[in-house]
């Protein structure tokens, strides 16, 4: 998710607020094009010692923007130390194949002042979804016998947790609203989605289904079974019908959404819903396309 679009004539782009380098650097080239500067991408790229199409390429999505051309762009963007560093990390953040490599561009993009105060939401949905315990708490707040302590937390999950942990959860749950209290301190569930889009939520999400998938396998044997339902197949298919198999089973989320929309007042539990399909194998094709 980039920043808000701004008069590009009068307003510089703050690299702070963005997750998509890409979208930046459009949004600078076009502040740098229409403002007194005048520059066009082909006086960046000459000033900046690279090919004149680099760039354009670069936007367009045909090729990566690499960190030493970063540093080549540094004078003629007009960007300080502390905006090349981020930019730098943002590459990581679009580009990486690594989860880890990205999860680690995020943590240190969270420790620049500037980003922490443009991007407030963001670090508050990040901390949420790679915590799994603050989602179940959340969730466990509608749950008809439900009690706003810790201990009385730490026996209904089935994972055990420190108290320290669970009170740490309730206090960034409240804090943030994830979970309300009226004026009479009773649980009212806060009517609020999550929209995860952008690098840095699509990340965070990544990472809570694999804590999940975790969890699955842990809490696997401690469930009885029938309480848990844990199918799988695998079989060789074409691309078709792997299209065919991902549209099954987001209508069968679809239906899982439809059905638990409404908050219900006589919830007993707390469950988790995954649906999975993934490649095992990488077909010869990609292989030879170099993908």
């Amino acid at each position: 998710m980039g920043a808000a679009k701004k008069n590009l004539t009068t307003q510089r782009p703050n690299v702070f607020e963005y997750h998509d380098y890409r979208e930046f650097l459009n949004d600078l080239l076009a502040y740098l094009k229409a403002s007194r500067f005048n520059l066009s991408k082909r006086d960046v790229a000459k000033s900046s010692g690279v090919a004149s199409g680099y760039l354009p390429m670069v936007l367009n999505r045909k090729r990566n923007l690499s960190v030493k051309a970063v540093d080549k762009f540094k004078k003629a963007l007009r960007l300080n130390d502390q905006e090349i560093s981020y930019l730098k990390l943002l590459l990581t953040l679009s580009d990486s194949n690594d989860q880890d490599e990205r999860l680690k561009a995020v943590k240190r993009m969270q420790t620049f002042k500037e980003y922490k105060r443009n991007n407030a939401k963001e670090l508050e949905v990040y901390k949420y979804l790679t915590h799994w315990e603050y989602v179940a708490i959340r969730e466990m707040s509608a749950l008809s016998d439900f009690v706003l302590d810790a201990k009385w937390i730490q026996k209904r999950l089935k994972k055990h947790l420190p108290l320290s942990q669970i009170e740490q959860a309730i206090d960034f749950l409240i804090k943030n609203e994830f979970i309300k209290l009226d004026e009479n301190n009773n649980i009212v569930k806060p009517d609020r989605s999550l929209e995860c889009l952008s690098g840095v939520f699509r990340l965070s999400l990544g990472g809570y289904y694999k804590q999940m998938l975790g969890l699955g396998a842990e809490l696997f044997e401690q469930t009885p079974k029938e309480d848990r339902n844990f199918l799988s197949h695998t079989v060789a298919v074409t691309p078709e019908k792997a299209d065919k198999i991902k549209a099954i089973l987001d209508q069968a989320l679809a239906e899982v959404l439809e059905i638990t929309k409404e908050a219900d007042p006589q919830a007993k539990e707390v469950y988790h819903v995954g649906l999975l399909a993934f490649p095992l194998t990488e077909s010869g094709e990609k292989k030879e396309q170099g993908e």
